[in-house]
C-alpha cells in the first residue's frame, strides 16, 4: 500500500536506541491516521534522542511533514533544512530517503533550479509516492509556476485513479484547492476545499478540517460571498489559534483584512492587516508577507497616501523576488502599477506595465491579469491608443470566461464602455456601464458601485441628458459617501452644477463651481484642470462664448502640458465649438481642418461625426 511505502523509513529503523525507534514509530503511525499534533510531539522528541546520528534526519523529516499538514509553512521549511544538513553530514540513510529529505531541504531554500527537477525525478520513479507529488506540487505553487502545479496535480489524479479502493487523501484536495485559487478558478477551488472538509469531518481530523475551512472561505469571498467569508473567517482564526496553528491563523485574517477592504469600515480592515503581517511574519511565511503589504498598499492608498502605499508595494516586489515567488511578484508589480498611476507617475506607469504582464502571464495569476488588462485598457484608451486597448480588452474577455467573478466581468464591462464613451458611442457605453453597475450591486461591493454610477453620470452629461446625468451624480454622492470618499462625493457634485447650467439655473451653476473650488483647496487664480474643464463646459451650456473660448485656450495648454492624447483631442474639440459659437468661424474652421484627421486616425469617431458636422463635410 502507498501509505506503508510512505511511511516505511520511520518504522524500519533498526540501529537506534528504543526509546528512539519508538518514538519514529509513533510519530509515523500518527501521521498516518493524520494526527499532526501528536506527530509533532513524537518527532520532536525522536530529534532530540538522535543527535549526531543519520537517523536524526528523519525525524526532522517527519516533523516538517507534520508542521506542512498544519499548515505551517515557516515551521515545515526550517525542519526540512534541518534535516536535509543532518542528511549531508551523516551517512547512512538509504538512497531514495537521503534523495528525497535533499530535495525537500533545496524547497525550503527555494532553490527552485534545483528542487524542482529532483523532486520530479523523484515522482516518476515513484509514480505511486503521493507524498513526493505533493511536495513537488507545494515547491511549484511557491515559486510561482502554477499551470505546472495544475499539471502534477493532474499526475496524482491519474496514480490514485488506479488504486482500487484507495482511500481519500485529504492533502490532494487541500493542494487543489489552493492551486485553483491561484488559477482563479474560484469554484473549483471552493468544492475542493469542501470535498477536505467533508473527509475531515468524517474522519474528526479537526486540523484538516480548519485549513478546508479557509481555503473554501477565502474562494468563496472571490465568488461575491462576502458575507459568508467574513463570518467563517472570523471564526477560524480563534479556533487555530487555540490548535496552535498559527501561522494559518494569520492567513485567515490576512483574508479577513481583503474581505473588509471591500466594506466602508476601512479601520477594522487596516487594523486586522497590520495584525495578519506581524502574524505572518512571526510565522516565517514569507509569500503571505508579500500578500498582506500588498493589501496593505491598497488600504493605505484609499486615504490618498500613494508615496507610502508604494513603498510598501516596492517592499513587497523586492520581497517576492528574493524569494522566488513569480505570482507573488505579479500581485505586488499590480500595486506597484496602480499607486503610480494614481500619482500620476506616468514614467513609471509605462516602465511598470510589461513587467506587471509577464509576471501575471507567466505565473497564470488570471483573476488578477484580468483586472490589470482591463486597467491597462482604460489607460490606453485615455491615450487613444484604442488597438491596443482592443488587444487588451479582448485577451480580459478570454480570462473572463474562466475567472468566473462577477467583480471582475464587471471591471471588463466598465473598460469596454470606456472605450465605447471614447468613441462618442454613447448608447453603447451606457450599456457596457449600466452591467457593471449591475454585476457590483449583485457582488455588493460599495466602492465599484460608487465608481460605477460616477462613469454613469459623466456619460449623461456628454451625453447631453441632464436629468439621467442628475440622477446618476445623485445616487454616485451618496454612495461614495456611505464608504467615506468624500473626496470623490465632492468631484462629482460638478456634474450637478453642469445640470443646473442645462436647466438654465446659471447663478446655482456658478455657485456650485464656487463651493467645489472652495472645497477643494482651489483659488480662482489658479484652478485645477478638472475645475478648468467643467467651467469651460458650463460656460458653453449657457452660450457664454467668449468665456467658454477663454477657458477652453486654458485647457488646451494644460491637456498638452500633460501630454494624454484623449484629453487633448477633447479639449481642442471643445475650443472649436466654442469658437464657432463665438462667431469666430474662421479660425474655428481651420482649428476643426486640423483635428479632423487626427479624430480620425485616432479612432475618436464621437469627435470627427461632431467635427464634420460643423465644417458640413460628410462622413
Amino acid at each position: 500500500r502507498r501509505s506503508a511505502d510512505e511511511f516505511s523509513s520511520y518504522t524500519a529503523v533498526r540501529r537506534v536506541s528504543s526509546e528512539a525507534r519508538a518514538a519514529l514509530r509513533a510519530g509515523a503511525g500518527e501521521l498516518r491516521r493524520w494526527d499532526a499534533l501528536a506527530a509533532r510531539r513524537s518527532f520532536t522528541r525522536a530529534a532530540s534522542l538522535l543527535p549526531g546520528r543519520a537517523e536524526e534526519a528523519l525525524a526532522w523529516d517527519g516533523l516538517s511533514r507534520t508542521e506542512g499538514l498544519l499548515g505551517e509553512v515557516g515551521k515545515a521549511a526550517h525542519a526540512a533544512r534541518r534535516a536535509a544538513e543532518v542528511g549531508r553530514r551523516m551517512a547512512g540513510l538509504p538512497a531514495g530517503d537521503g534523495e528525497r529529505i535533499e530535495a525537500r531541504g533545496l524547497a525550503a531554500e527555494r532553490a527552485w533550479g534545483r528542487a524542482i527537477p529532483a523532486l520530479d525525478r523523484l515522482f516518476g520513479r515513484s509514480p505511486d509516492r503521493v507524498d513526493i507529488g505533493l511536495d513537488l506540487v507545494a515547491a511549484l505553487l511557491a515559486s510561482g509556476q502554477t499551470e505546472a502545479a495544475n499539471a502534477t496535480l493532474g499526475r496524482i489524479v491519474q496514480v490514485l485513479a488506479q488504486e482500487d479502493g484507495a482511500e481519500r487523501d485529504p492533502r490532494v484536495d487541500l493542494a487543489e484547492a489552493e492551486t485553483a485559487y491561484r488559477l482563479g478558478e474560484q469554484q473549483r477551488a471552493a468544492a475542493a476545499a469542501a470535498r477536505a472538509r467533508e473527509w475531515a469531518l468524517e474522519h474528526g481530523v479537526g486540523e484538516i478540517r480548519l485549513r478546508a475551512e479557509r481555503l473554501h472561505a477565502e474562494a468563496i469571498a472571490r465568488l461575491d460571498l462576502r458575507e459568508e467569508a467574513q463570518t467563517e473567517l472570523t471564526r477560524l482564526e480563534g479556533e487555530m489559534a487555540a490548535a496552535g496553528m498559527d501561522r494559518e491563523a494569520a492567513a485567515s485574517r490576512l483574508a479577513l483584512g481583503r474581505v473588509l477592504a471591500r466594506t466602508a469600515d476601512n479601520a477594522r480592515a487596516l487594523e486586522t492587516l497590520e495584525g495578519a503581517l506581524a502574524g505572518l511574519r512571526a510565522a516565517d511565511d514569507r509569500s503571505g508577507e508579500v500578500g498582506a503589504l500588498v493589501a496593505l498598499a491598497f488600504q493605505g492608498s484609499k486615504g490618498g497616501d500613494f508615496s507610502r502605499s508604494l513603498a510598501l508595494a516596492q517592499s513587497a516586489v523586492a520581497l517576492a523576488r528574493e524569494i522566488g515567488d513569480r505570482w507573488s511578484e505579479g500581485e505586488a508589480l499590480v500595486a506597484c502599477l496602480a499607486m503610480a498611476n494614481w500619482a500620476g507617475d506616468a514614467k513609471m506607469v509605462a516602465e511598470t506595465q510589461g513587467p506587471v504582464l509577464r509576471a501575471l502571464r507567466e505565473s497564470a495569476n488570471r483573476q488578477t491579469l484580468l483586472a490589470a488588462l482591463n486597467n491597462l485598457a482604460i489607460g490606453a484608451v485615455e491615450r487613444l491608443e484604442l488597438d491596443r486597448a482592443e488587444a487588451y480588452l479582448g485577451e480580459a474577455a478570454g480570462l473572463s470566461q474562466r475567472v468566473g467573478n462577477r467583480l471582475a466581468n464587471a471591471g471588463l464591462d466598465r473598460a469596454y464602455g470606456f472605450l465605447e464613451e471614447s468613441r462618442g458611442e454613447h448608447d453603447l457605453a451606457r450599456q457596457r456601464y449600466e452591467a457593471a453597475l449591475d454585476k457590483a450591486r449583485r457582488a455588493d461591493v460599495p466602492m465599484s458601485i460608487a465608481t460605477y454610477l460616477d462613469d454613469l453620470s459623466w456619460l449623461e452629461m456628454a451625453a447631453d441628458r441632464p436629468d439621467a446625468a442628475a440622477d446618476r451624480a445623485v445616487e454616485a454622492i451618496a454612495a461614495y459617501q456611505a464608504v467615506g470618499k468624500l473626496g470623490d462625493a465632492l468631484e462629482i457634485s460638478g456634474v450637478l452644477a453642469w445640470v443646473e447650467a442645462r436647466r438654465g439655473n446659471r447663478s446655482a451653476a456658478y455657485e456650485r463651481l464656487a463651493v467645489l473650488r472652495r472645497a477643494a483647496g482651489e483659488s480662482t487664480a489658479a484652478p485645477s484642470f478638472p475645475s478648468l474643464v467643467l467651467e469651460a463646459r458650463i460656460a458653453e451650456t449657457l452660450a457664454d462664448w467668449p468665456r467658454a473660448v477663454e477657458l477652453r485656450r486654458r485647457t488646451v495648454r494644460m491637456a498638452g502640458e500633460l501630454a494624454v492624447a484623449g484629453l487633448l483631442i477633447e479639449e481642442r474639440y471643445g475650443l472649436v465649438r466654442a469658437l464657432y459659437g463665438a462667431g469666430a468661424r474662421r479660425e474655428a474652421r481651420r482649428l476643426a481642418a486640423e483635428l479632423l484627421s487626427e479624430a480620425e486616425v485616432r479612432g475618436a469617431r464621437g469627435v470627427a461625426r461632431g467635427l464634420r458636422s460643423l465644417l458640413g463635410t460628410p462622413g
